[in-house]
């Protein structure tokens, strides 16, 4: 899902209408299974799939890098939005929420990366858009995907200019958010990384997009909150904050008060045989090394033996 010198897919297609058919089935099949939450396959990553080819880039060349200007894509295109409705009508409240939730997110990694002058190296682009190619051409040796595609009617290159291009430079977008997001804490979770710039990319639109949100919502009847990423079912852990470091904070349970600054933070999950790490950013002025706390979470990746990642929904300092 990305970018370029385009002045965006107007009068559509019915190849484009087969396309976006394939990218609502995906999204119609994902909420008719358990969400077993993984970042890695969140509906962006879904889409992504949907839509191969991370980070193509095919024209606009300047000093090797492309610039992203606010001329090439628009932001949160109602074109694009009733189109997809009025031909598609996506058959539960939570599809439509999930694609309008998609939107928000690949239009605020973009927005974001516009307003912090982002610039996409072109030789990474030629290194992603190889990469994008090869997933394209693994994703059709699925029979299914196969025939949608052989019904588009369209040769390889075609389909992989006119239908990847905007997605992969909001792909690319985000891409180049993360890397600076490593730049300022070289150490982060990928988990922590994908959840803060997409935290802060999203404040971003709906801070500056604010009017343009509420009128989309309330014109379309979309009952999400773009702050509101996924309905997760939540988990809990009550312990001690052991550690505060960079982009992230470690909670362990158990009676441990006496072991915090004399045993490392390993030592410590060994001998209690828990912790996990939650992101700071929240909470950085309001927890203290020491503090017992509650904390709830949804999204949760195993780190080592005994310790975890995960997000962070909500706090309660208890002492």
């Amino acid at each position: 899902m990305s970018k370029v010198d385009v002045t965006v897919i107007r009068n559509l297609t019915e190849s484009k209408k087969r396309v976006m058919t394939n990218v609502v089935q995906h999204i119609e099949q994902r909420n008719n299974k358990k969400r077993a939450w993984r970042w890695q396959y969140s509906l962006i990553t879904i889409i992504f799939t949907a839509c191969i080819g991370l980070f193509f880039y095919s024209q606009l060349q300047f000093d090797n890098k492309l610039h992203l200007s606010s001329n090439e894509l628009p932001i949160l295109d109602e074109e694009e939005i009733s189109f997809m409705l009025n031909e598609y009508n996506p058959q539960s409240e939570q599809s439509r929420n999930d694609f309008f939730q998609t939107m928000i997110e690949m239009d605020a990694y973009y927005a974001y990366a516009l307003s912090k002058g982002i610039e996409i190296n072109e030789e990474l682009i030629d290194k992603n858009r190889r990469i994008s190619k090869q997933d394209l051409e693994n994703q059709l040796e699925d029979e299914d995907f196969n025939n949608s595609f052989a019904s588009l009617e369209l040769t390889f290159d075609e389909y992989f200019e006119k239908y990847i291009e905007p997605f992969n430079i909001k792909g690319s977008a985000r891409n180049e958010l993360l890397k600076d997001y490593q730049k300022r804490y070289e150490n982060s979770f990928p988990l922590h990384a994908d959840l803060g710039v997409k935290k802060e990319a999203i404040d971003y639109l709906t801070a500056k997009y604010a009017d343009k949100i509420a009128y989309l919502k309330k014109k379309y009847q979309f009952s999400i909150d773009p702050k509101d990423a996924y309905v997760l079912d939540p988990k809990y852990k009550t312990g001690y904050i052991v550690a505060i470091e960079e982009d992230r904070f470690l909670v362990v349970s158990g009676e441990i008060k006496d072991l915090i600054g004399h045993l490392s933070n390993e030592e410590i999950i060994k001998q209690k045989e828990n912790g996990i790490w939650y992101p700071l950013h929240e909470v950085k002025d309001k927890i203290a090394i020491g503090n017992m706390v509650s904390v709830t979470h949804s999204m949760q990746e195993r780190l080592g033996k005994y310790s975890f990642v995960a997000n962070l929904d909500e706090i309660e300092i208890l002492k």
